[in-house]
């Protein structure tokens, strides 16, 4: 199990990594560069979604099978409030300056629950490695 959570953490900061590089690169980059990144890394949120829901469609855990409907359907409430909801949620007369008002502090609190997802692994594997060490506690028990 330690060595799963090892590699998983190894993914996470490689990650981690490459959005710092490009959240670096792409603030000095132009409008067109921006655009044509914006497309190609959300082609890819895409596919990376749609893969885990098909890996985890033939899962025989309904816990992670309950997981992956509550990620999808937060990935579909997110975009249905930047979309379609967020025209309603901007007032004021100039409707543009408030649009990138909006979009920039949703940016920052996708990193703020970015920080909140990562406590609630730590949280997770703690866990995990807990009811591991009862597991082995209570088998030495009844040996």
């Amino acid at each position: 199990m330690e060595e799963l959570f090892t590699a998983k953490l190894r993914e996470l900061e490689r990650q981690y990594q490459d959005m710092r590089s490009q959240i670096a690169l792409m603030q000095k980059k132009d409008h067109q560069e921006i655009k044509k990144e914006f497309q190609a890394k959300k082609n890819v949120y895409d596919k990376t979604m749609s893969l885990l829901q098909e890996k985890t469609k033939d899962c025989r855990s309904p816990a992670v099978k309950a997981l992956n409907e509550a990620q999808t359907a937060y990935d579909m409430k997110i975009r249905k409030i930047m979309t379609e909801d967020m025209p309603r949620y901007m007032s004021g007369n100039d409707r543009q300056e408030a649009k990138v008002e909006a979009k920039a502090l949703y940016a920052e609190y996708s990193i703020d629950f970015a920080v909140q997802a990562a406590q609630s692994a730590l949280l997770a594997v703690l866990s995990a490695l807990d009811e591991q060490m009862n597991f082995e506690e209570w088998r030495k028990e009844n040996e």
